[in-house]
């Protein structure tokens, strides 16, 4: 891999926020593909990468496309053949989401470990919990 592309990386990565989930689903909450971008994008751009997704029928692939080369995730659609369009545009949306996700190694906060984090926290500083 190139130095300059390697470094372009690192640099998303090292500056990379933490990203809030924003969207509710059944029974959980998620972050949906326009807060996703939002929250990444200045860091994405600034490093100096244009991203492409794109939809051949077969898989959804995401490009990260930089001067110095381009580093690309893609996920395969073939459970989502016999869905309604409806489906499979949730699915397209998914992937997306997946795949901005992978490229870049985006953390999104976990509500159920941030708390249990705490309560931990909390409990070694008690002496409740002799280790940690």
């Amino acid at each position: 891999m190139d130095k300059e592309l390697l470094k372009a990386i690192e640099s998303v990565r090292d500056n990379m926020p933490n990203v809030a989930k924003n969207a509710q689903g059944y029974n959980y909450k998620y972050t949906d593909l326009p807060h996703l971008w939002e929250s990444i994008e200045k860091v994405v751009t600034d490093a100096g990468f244009s991203i492409v997704t794109n939809c051949d029928g077969e898989f959804v692939a995401t490009t990260a496309m930089h001067t110095s080369g381009s580093i690309s995730s893609k996920l395969p659609l073939s459970f989502a053949k016999d869905n309604t369009p409806q489906e499979l545009g949730s699915a397209i949306t998914y992937f997306r989401r997946y795949n901005l996700l992978m490229l870049f190694n985006v953390m999104v906060e976990d509500d159920d470990a941030a708390k249990s984090q705490k309560a931990q926290s909390k409990a070694v500083a008690n002496g409740d919990i002799p280790f940690a």
